[in-house]
Formats: structure tokens, C-alpha cells, sequence
């Protein structure tokens, strides 16, 4: 009786723990699934740039931990290989947030870089409050640090959790599969992109950045590159590892008559080498310099640091790689991409490489690294933080220095490099233990593609920012997370019999270090369940803060963008504005310093100011429709008001001041003033900003010189803000300050051409205008002709405008059918339709199915009278552009003209 009692109490006792066994297995692997999901949310989600995306994927991640939590009492994983890895990112993350912190550290800090530019770009509060004290921080732009610190906690999370969560056979061949099919569709969907969709992310969908060039869900080609060699990396491992497995069969009676039989006969080491080949075609295709560069580099690193125990190192899979490669090159030869392929390699010639921009901005860069040691700008402030010390502001502004090494020291200082040091060796040091023939087939498979993946990112972020995309960081994360967990050996004597039995074995070419791990070794014990407990529910309290904060950001993006709206126009009207406002302030009181929010709310400000302007104007017309209702609203503009408000002979003085005084005391004016100097303490160095509180203060009689000079240390190549600092150094009568900004303004865009000419004559003769104002190019004194053709009197510097435009043209235009059109353009203005005519003929015979070509030769053959031979060109620009309205409308004009004139010659004969 006793016995069978304490038989059923024992088998019951067995059942608990296989329940519990059984159901700490199923939360592994429901986490697992979650953590596979991040990834390919965070790579389908435009490489995770957006808020979005990111909240997305630590939602995941998050889910994925929590799980992890629960079921961590049955997992294999060792806290104590991961401790390295997880005090360089802790102290990332650490240093991170006292950037963002409101406090001086004992005043240490109050003569950093961050304080120096603060007060120099009038940044800091003028009063001594705490609400304005809380402003200032370490770094520069504190939102910005904070969407860093929340990338940085993406990567974190899959660095851990690819640690617990994979670390047995089947987890790891779950994992590199997993990225080699997010690769291999990347790869699909990139083809088709880039053969009916160059410029849209997804149907329908525009590149949001419109100065790179879209790669599958990537916005810039060469982050998909990196991403696409990664799975790359998977793939040849994974390829490694079937290639182990159908070799034991094929040596144990498998039936093959040769290893070729025996891949051909293995579907899934065919598939692993279909998506090699695939993914080797759309690294090509990717058409990357710096990928493919540091692809190679990773390759041959690999095959160098591979060890073979007592044996050759096997030319096979060296082979079958090169094999796949040159496959896939014929490939995109055969299906029409081998032209620009070719082009892409012809740059990759070493003077187009180092004629590339990032060279010489690397150099420009160098005083503003200095400037912030040893502490840094703040982490992910870098676009704003050089642009103090940029000798020759251009319009291109690096937002990222394309080399992440240059960028975290000009972030984190000396401390950053430190620890980027740190963080390359300890993940080469996991990884290259797993390149080792003595090493199972799973470990093997995951070393290629880790330590591949590892050299990839540390040579390509020399010219790029790859891993500044969540996308491809929590992939590498993972799989170094993954190499962590595997690089850690811990066999009892009794194991390491067993393995050295299983070595002296001709079973295999790879040896495996366990049998059937987890079974018949045992799982490995834990260095401390409670320790890994306390590690894993810190990861997760880090993981849940950040996705509290970027669900602030998602929620704050996504109001910025539901608030938007075209400053061109009189639209919203006053009451829309309102609402916008109301919900805008409500969100910035639950963050203030949120800093794009409190810029939108100024430009509703301006927006309610100019419309109350543009209302009462449009009141006081004396007929409906006296005033285009787009021009009245372009004089109701700061620019516009400062224009007439500064012009010499304009309005009385007396007038002057009198419109000054009442546009001080216009309430939307105000708000706006107190919003623009609350914002550069968020963020010193915004040119926009700079600008705007210039303008505004020009207009309202405030002083502004201090914040025009600040503008123009600060200014770009960008229209709207050259024009703004060129009218304020017109209106203080500084020529050479005017003509420089409205000279840039011109060779970048003639959208304003004639107001700066209109502008420019009230202070520059027509010498200067012509000889200084204008740029080296011949398009902008072109259409500043045209412009004036309306205008009486200006005959004399219209013939001289476009003879300089005619003179640039044949100086700088080397290209034969650029020329013709060009001369075919001013001939045009000059309204010598005669030679424009055969302008166009000479560049339709170079370029005959150029629609837009076509048109300009039918419209000046229309204009001079040649009906029939304008109703010819315009017949074929529609047939080339059949969905063009204005191609389509000029054919039927030519058509009726040329009908007419052969009825009044008909007439005439008779």
C-alpha cells in the first residue's frame, strides 16, 4: 500500500514537472516567433526609421521578453558570456540619458562645446526659472538623443534575447532561416522596384527622402545592401550546414553517386543555394560600392580566420560561392541590368571615388570633433552639430557623417570610442569561436554568418551609417546575441569523453562538440537562475520605458503630420488653425520638449497672423476678383512686408512705424516670437529658425541683426532660406552678404528670380546685377529675362542677360544635345523663333524620342506660323506621352492653325 502510494505521488510529481517543462517550452518558443517578427517588422517597416516602425518593433521585442521571462527557468542560456556585451550597451544607454538630463554634474559640464554653442546661439534662458533652466541639457537636440537612446534599446533587447532565446540546433536553423527569407524577399520585391518603381518605398508610396535612391523597403540602397549581405552571410552558412548534413548521409549509404547528386537530391540544401544565388544577385543589384566592397572583405575575413582541425581547408564551398556569383552576375546581364551594373563599377574608378562628397566633409568635420571633446554633442545630434563649423555652407546637409566612427566621437566623445572598441572586439571574439570545423553543424552555420556580418558593418560604417537603421541593427543583434550563448562551452569530464570518442569518429567532417545538445549532454546549467532572472527583468523594464517614449514620438509624428499644411496658400483658415493649435498644445504639454511639435505650433502662429492680414485686404477690394487671391496672399508674407516696410522709396517713415507698431502688437506674432526662443534653447543651431526669428523680428521693429548674422553662419543652399537672409542683408544695405545669398539662391532654384531682380535694382546698378548677381550658369539670367519681358523699359538688360546666358552656356556645356536645347531655350525668350526651331531639330536628332524635345520644337514652330510642321512634332510628343494634357492640347491648336491656313490658301486659289 505504501509503495503504491509513493509510486503515484512520484509519477504525479513527474507530470507537474513535465507540464511546467512543457509550457516554459511553448513561451520560448511563442518568443522566439515574436523576436522573428521584430525583425522583419523592423526591416519592412522602411528599415524601421520611422517612429512608427520603431514602436512597432519594441512592441515586438517587448512581447518577446516578457515571454522570455516566463519561460526563462528551462532555457540553456549563461548570463555570464553575456556580461561584456551588456555593460557596453547599459553604458551607452547610461551616458545617453545623463546627455538628456537637466543638471550640470557639479559644474563640470558648464564649459563643454554643448554650453559654448548654447551661448553663442543665444540658446541660453534669460531668466534664472526653473522651468527655462530645464531647457538645457548636454546635448543639443535632447529629442533626438532620446529616438537614439530608444535604436540603441532595440539593439539591446535583441542582443539579449538572442542569447536566451536561441541556443540549441533548432533555434539557431530557425534563425538564419528566418533572416534569409526576409533577405530573399527584400531581394523580389527590390527587382521590382527597380525595374517599374525606382522612386516608391511601396505602390503608391513615395521615397520620403528624395535625395537617395530606395532599395526594396530601404530608403537608401546601400543600407538594403547591408542588409542583403547579412542574409547573405545566413545563407552561406546555412548552406554550410546542410552541405555537413546530406555529406554524413551520403557517407553513411545515402544512395548519391557523388556530391553533386547528392546537393541536387538534398531540396533543402538546393533551396539554401537558390537563395544564394538570389541574394548575391540583389546585393548586385543594390548597385552599393561600399556593399560590395565589404562584402568581399568579409569573405575573405571569414575564410581567414576559419580553422580546420588536422585537415585541408575544402576548396568546395569557396567554389560554389564563386559559382553562385558569377550565376548571378549572367543573370542580371541576361534580364537588361548589366549596363547599369557596369556604370556602377566604372565608379568604383579611384578618382570618382575620392571626388565623392563625404571626403571633403569628413576634413570639415575634424574642427567641429574637436570642439565637443571630450564629452560629445549628445547622441544622434549630428546633422546640427557640425553645421556650426561648416567653412562653406552647401545644400547638401549631412545629416549623418556617412562614417559611424567620425559620428560617435563627434556624439559620445571619448567615451563612445571607447566603447565602440569595446563592442567590435567582444563580438568578434564570440563569433570567431564559432569558426571551427571541431564545432557542430548549427554553431558553424551561425559563426559564417555572424562573424560576416560583424566585418560587413565595421568596414562599410567607414563611408556609411548602415546600423543607424533598427532594421539591420537588431538583425546583427541577434545573431550576435546568438554567437554569445553558442561561443560558451561548459562540459563536465564525462562530456568531454563523450566528445572526444565522437572526434576520433570518420562519421563526419565536422565533429560536433555535443550530441544531440540538451539531451544527451544535459542542459547546460545556469551561472545563477536568480542572476538571469534579475538581467532579464532589467532588459525588460529598459525595454518597456523606451517603448513608452516612442510611442510619445509616434504619437507626436503622427500629429506633426496631421497638422500639416501648405504655407503658400491661404489655407486653413482661421478657426481650422485653431484646431490645430488646441491639439498641438495639448500634446506639448505632455512633452515640452518635444521640439518639431513647438515648430509646427509657431508656424500656425505665422499662419493665423498672415491671415488675418490676408482677410482684411481681401475685404477692402472694391470688386471681387480684383487680386489674385495667390498673389494677395504672397504680400501678406514676412518677406513681403519687409520688402515694403524697408524700401526707400516707398511709404512715409511716419507709415513705417506705424505698421511696425501694429504688427508688435498683433497677438499670433507674439506667441510666435516666444515660441522661436523657446525653440533654440531645445535646439541652437537651426538655420530655419534662426532665420524666421529674424524676419519676424524685422517686421515687428524688434532687433534682429544678432539673429540675421546667426542665420547666416548658419545657412544652406536651400530657396526659401537664402532669399531670407539675402532680403535682411538688403534691408540693413549690406551688398556683398545680399548678393552672395541671392546669387546661391539662384543657381539652386529661379522660383524667386524676379523678385530679387525687382529687389536688387533698388540697390545694385545693371552691371552688377548682371555681372555679380547672377551665378556661372546659364538658366538663371534666362529666366530672369523672361521674366521681364512684360516689363517696359527693360529691353537693353534683357539682350544683355541673355547674351551672358548664351555665352555660359557654350562655356559650360560640354554635352551637344544639353547645348542645343539650352540655345534652343534663350532663342525662345529672345523670341528668335527661327533659330530656336532649328535648335531643336539639331537636338531632336540626337535624342528623336525626347517627348519633351518635341514640344518645345512644335510650340516655336507654332508661334512663328509653321503650323504643319508644329502639328508633326507635336503629333509625335503625344504619341511618345499619350497622358500628357499640355502635349495633347498643343497638337489640337497646331491641327485647327494649320487647317485654317490651308482653308485662307485654298480661298486665295480660288
Amino acid at each position: 500500500m505504501y509503495q503504491a502510494k509513493s509510486s503515484s505521488s512520484s509519477k504525479l510529481r513527474r507530470s507537474g514537472i513535465n507540464n511546467q517543462t512543457w509550457l516554459s517550452q511553448r513561451l520560448i518558443d511563442a518568443a522566439r516567433l515574436l523576436l522573428v517578427s521584430a525583425i522583419f517588422a523592423a526591416v519592412w517597416g522602411l528599415g524601421g526609421h520611422t517612429p512608427d516602425a520603431r514602436f512597432v518593433v519594441l512592441a515586438f521585442v517587448t512581447a518577446a521578453g516578457t515571454l522570455a521571462l516566463f519561460g526563462a527557468a528551462d532555457s540553456n542560456a549563461q548570463l555570464r558570456p553575456m556580461l561584456p556585451m551588456l555593460l557596453v550597451i547599459f553604458s551607452i544607454i547610461f551616458y545617453g540619458l545623463l546627455q538628456i538630463a537637466p543638471i550640470s554634474f557639479g559644474g563640470t559640464l558648464e564649459w563643454t562645446g554643448v554650453r559654448e554653442l548654447q551661448s553663442q546661439f543665444g540658446a541660453m534662458p534669460t531668466g534664472e526659472s526653473a522651468e527655462s533652466q530645464a531647457l538645457l541639457t548636454q546635448s543639443l537636440v535632447p529629442w533626438k538623443t532620446q529616438a537614439w537612446l530608444a535604436m540603441i534599446v532595440i539593439g539591446l533587447a535583441g542582443y539579449f534575447l538572442g542569447a536566451v532565446l536561441f541556443n540549441d540546433d533548432s533555434s539557431r536553423t530557425l534563425l538564419l532561416v528566418a533572416i534569409t527569407i526576409c533577405g530573399v524577399a527584400q531581394v523580389m520585391w527590390g527587382v521590382v522596384q527597380f525595374t517599374s518603381r525606382p522612386d516608391e518605398i511601396f505602390p503608391g508610396i513615395e521615397n520620403p527622402s528624395s535625395g537617395s535612391k530606395p532599395f526594396g523597403t530601404f530608403i537608401n540602397r546601400n543600407h538594403a545592401a547591408d542588409f542583403i549581405a547579412l542574409s547573405l552571410g545566413c545563407a552561406v552558412g546555412l548552406c554550410r550546414m546542410c552541405s555537413l548534413s546530406s555529406e554524413r548521409n551520403w557517407r553513411s549509404g545515402y544512395g548519391a553517386a557523388g556530391k553533386l547528386h547528392a546537393i541536387l537530391s538534398s531540396p533543402h540544401l538546393l533551396s539554401a543555394w537558390l537563395c544564394l544565388t538570389c541574394l548575391a544577385a540583389g546585393l548586385m543589384l543594390t548597385l552599393s560600392r561600399g556593399g560590395w566592397g565589404s562584402t568581399a572583405v568579409a569573405a575573405v575575413a571569414v575564410a581567414l580566420v576559419w580553422k580546420r582541425r588536422s585537415k585541408k581547408r575544402p576548396g568546395g564551398i569557396a567554389l560554389a560561392a564563386i559559382l553562385a556569383t558569377v550565376v548571378a552576375a549572367v543573370a542580371m546581364q541576361f534580364f537588361g541590368f548589366g549596363d547599369r551594373l557596369g556604370e556602377r563599377v566604372d565608379d568604383m574608378e579611384i578618382n570618382h571615388v575620392l571626388s565623392d562628397s563625404r571626403f571633403d566633409h569628413w576634413s570639415d568635420a575634424v574642427p567641429a570633433v574637436r570642439h565637443f571633446l571630450p564629452f560629445g554633442s549628445g547622441q544622434g545630434t549630428y546633422g546640427e552639430a557640425y553645421l556650426a563649423f561648416d567653412p562653406e555652407p552647401s545644400h547638401l546637409w549631412f545629416t549623418h557623417a556617412h562614417n559611424q566612427y567620425l559620428e560617435t566621437v563627434m556624439e559620445m566623445g571619448l567615451f563612445g570610442a571607447l566603447l565602440i572598441i569595446a563592442g567590435i572586439y567582444f563580438s568578434f571574439r564570440y563569433c570567431r569561436d564559432l569558426c571551427d570545423s571541431n564545432r557542430s553543424a548549427s554553431k558553424q552555420a551561425l559563426g559564417i554568418a555572424c562573424f560576416g556580418a560583424i566585418t560587413l558593418h565595421a568596414i562599410h560604417a567607414i563611408t556609411e551609417f548602415g546600423l543607424m537603421m533598427p532594421g539591420n541593427l537588431i538583425a546583427l543583434a541577434v545573431l550576435v546575441g546568438a554567437a554569445t550563448s553558442a561561443s560558451e562551452r561548459s562540459a563536465n569530464a564525462a562530456n568531454k569523453r563523450s566528445i572526444r570518442r565522437i572526434r576520433k569518429s570518420p562519421v563526419s567532417d565536422a565533429s560536433v562538440d555535443e550530441v544531440d545538445e540538451g539531451k544527451t549532454l544535459g542542459p547546460r546549467a545556469l551561472t545563477g537562475p536568480n542572476a538571469l532572472l534579475v538581467a532579464c527583468s532589467t532588459v525588460l523594464a529598459t525595454m518597456s520605458v523606451a517603448l513608452w517614449q516612442q510611442g510619445r514620438h509616434a504619437s507626436a509624428a503622427r500629429l506633426v503630420a496631421e497638422t500639416d499644411f501648405t504655407s503658400t496658400t491661404p489655407s486653413p483658415t482661421i478657426q481650422a488653425a485653431d484646431e490645430k493649435i488646441a491639439a498641438v498644445t495639448s500634446e506639448l504639454e505632455r512633452w515640452p520638449s518635444y521640439e518639431p511639435l513647438l515648430r509646427r505650433k509657431i508656424r500656425l502662429h505665422l499662419h493665423q497672423s498672415r491671415r488675418g492680414i490676408y482677410d482684411q485686404a481681401k475685404a477692402q477690394q472694391s470688386a471681387p476678383g480684383e487680386i489674385d487671391p495667390i498673389a494677395l496672399w504672397g504680400m501678406t508674407s514676412p518677406e513681403s512686408l519687409i520688402a515694403r516696410l524697408y524700401e526707400e522709396a516707398g511709404q512715409s517713415d511716419e507709415a513705417k512705424k506705424a505698421a511696425m507698431q501694429a504688427l508688435s502688437e498683433d497677438r499670433q506674432l507674439q506667441l510666435a516670437f516666444s515660441g522661436l526662443n523657446q525653440s533654440l534653447q531645445l535646439n541652437p543651431l537651426q538655420p530655419r529658425t534662426h532665420i524666421l526669428t529674424a524676419l519676424v523680428a524685422a517686421c515687428t521693429g524688434q532687433p534682429w541683426k544678432d539673429a540675421f548674422s546667426r542665420s547666416t553662419k548658419l545657412s544652406s543652399a536651400n530657396p526659401s532660406q537664402t532669399f531670407g537672409i539675402g532680403l535682411l542683408a538688403w534691408a540693413a544695405n549690406l551688398k556683398e552678404p545680399m548678393i552672395q545669398q541671392w546669387r546661391t539662391n539662384l543657381s539652386t532654384s529661379t522660383d524667386s528670380a524676379l523678385q530679387i531682380y525687382q529687389l536688387a535694382s533698388l540697390r545694385l546698378d545693371e552691371s552688377e546685377i548682371i555681372d555679380d548677381l547672377m551665378p556661372d550658369k546659364w538658366l538663371p539670367p534666362c529666366s530672369v529675362a523672361y521674366e521681364l519681358a512684360q516689363m517696359s523699359g527693360t529691353e537693353q538688360i534683357r539682350a544683355d542677360l541673355l547674351e551672358k546666358s548664351t555665352r555660359i552656356a557654350q562655356a559650360t556645356l560640354s554635352d551637344e544635345l544639353e547645348l542645343s536645347q539650352a540655345l534652343g531655350k534663350i532663342a525662345t525668350v529672345k523670341n528668335d523663333l527661327s533659330s530656336a526651331t532649328e535648335h531643336y531639330a539639331k537636338a531632336i536628332e540626337l535624342e528623336p524620342r525626347n517627348a519633351r524635345l518635341r514640344y518645345l520644337a512644335a510650340l516655336a514652330l507654332y508661334r512663328s506660323g509653321k503650323a504643319e510642321q508644329a502639328v508633326r512634332q507635336a503629333r509625335v510628343a503625344n504619341l511618345l506621352e499619350p497622358g500628357n494634357v499640355g502635349y495633347k492640347q498643343l497638337f489640337v491648336q497646331a491641327t485647327l492653325l494649320h487647317r485654317q491656313q490651308y482653308s485662307n490658301i485654298s480661298k486665295e486659289v480660288e
